[in-house]
């Protein structure tokens, strides 16, 4: 393959490896903690099968008023939240691709502004505690 076609693959990599990370991964991973007892004071993992689904359906499973309450409280929830963070968002995002808008760039920066501040300070956060001469991690391995 010349270099000309791997080049859209090559900008595509970072996406498809952070999907991969944060959405495959997981829902393999409930899917397989699905089949699973986890016990969690003893710290043992048991294979169980489909006995967790058929539990689901047995006397009291789908019936019991937990399950019932879980389903409300979900569907409350995207009923509520949906709508307005739909909503909100719209608003914003028409507010500030306004032409008309007066000091533009200052509403643009205020509002990005704590998405690039969160990753920065989490980045300093990290070299103080990863400093070679005062750095936390290194104070704690000293312990040892």
């Amino acid at each position: 393959m010349n270099t000309k076609k791997a080049v859209p693959y090559l900008l595509l990599l970072p996406h498809a490896v952070f999907f991969g990370i944060f959405f495959i991964f997981p829902l393999f991973k409930s899917l397989y903690m699905s089949f699973t007892e986890w016990g969690l004071f003893q710290g043992m993992i048991r294979y169980v099968g489909l006995d967790n689904y058929a539990r689901l359906f047995e006397f009291g499973g789908y019936r019991s008023q937990y399950f019932w309450s879980a389903i409300w409280v979900t569907v409350q929830f995207v009923l509520y939240s949906v709508p307005v963070l739909v909503s909100v968002s719209l608003a914003l995002a028409l507010i500030l691709n306004n032409r008309k808008l007066k000091m533009k760039s200052f509403h643009l920066t205020a509002f990005f502004l704590p998405t690039a501040l969160s990753v920065t300070v989490v980045a300093v956060m990290w070299r103080g505690i990863l400093n070679v001469h005062s750095g936390l991690l290194n104070y704690l391995l000293g312990f040892f």
